[in-house]
């Protein structure tokens, strides 16, 4: 079986609804004017850094997918203010749109989409998600699990990752680097969470 890392929230709130959740792990389809904007931020990093480049991409792909013109100004705004901020950090881009897949049992897998893999420093990793509106994160399971993961995956101690958000409304970035205590304790609570999995 296969979960989202964002259905997580869900399940910890009504453990009955893993039953209901099922299978599609990573995106389910659907654009929307949120989704075209992150895919113009994956362009921007793939093509070079390229703004005018990504922003030709979000018009061509926003003609394609939506009727109506209001919201394309705003997009492209956040698209230019998004390409302003990652420049003043300074830090370098490794990856984007990385499919995590976490093992949770021989049966159950969780999997979610990252938006951007940064170099951090001292020779550590930034980990971004895509927000819309800044919210309150630090609690959702999510975040520890997928600090751990690409701690092995990178090959470096959990506490040379840092996980977090860009919040595209705000134009800012909030970020985390969990203690061992916070990671094992997401790492019970999941295990008990899907135990009945292989059972």
């Amino acid at each position: 079986m296969r979960l989202r890392l964002a259905e997580l929230e869900e399940i910890r709130r009504n453990p009955a609804r893993l039953r209901q959740l099922s299978g599609a792990g990573g995106w389910s389809g659907g654009w929307s004017y949120r989704r075209a904007l992150h895919f113009a931020s994956y362009r921007y990093h793939r093509n070079g850094e390229d703004l005018r480049g990504a922003l030709v991409y979000l018009q061509d792909l926003y003609s394609r997918l939506f009727k109506r013109n209001a919201a394309l100004s705003g997009l492209e705004s956040q698209l230019a203010a998004y390409a302003g901020s990652y420049q003043g950090r300074g830090q370098a881009a490794i990856d984007v749109q990385i499919t995590a897949r976490i093992e949770v049992t021989k049966n159950l897998e969780l999997s979610g989409e990252v938006a951007r893999l940064d170099l951090g420093e001292g020779g550590g990793y930034d980990l971004w998600l895509f927000g819309g509106a800044p919210y309150e994160w630090r609690s959702e399971l999510r975040m520890p699990l997928l600090q751990a993961y690409f701690a092995i995956k990178m090959g470096v101690l959990p506490q040379q990752v840092r996980v977090g958000f860009y919040f595209f409304d705000s134009d800012e970035y909030d970020s985390e680097c969990f203690n061992p205590a916070l990671l094992a304790a997401a790492r019970a609570e999941v295990a008990a969470l899907f135990s009945e999995v292989d059972s």
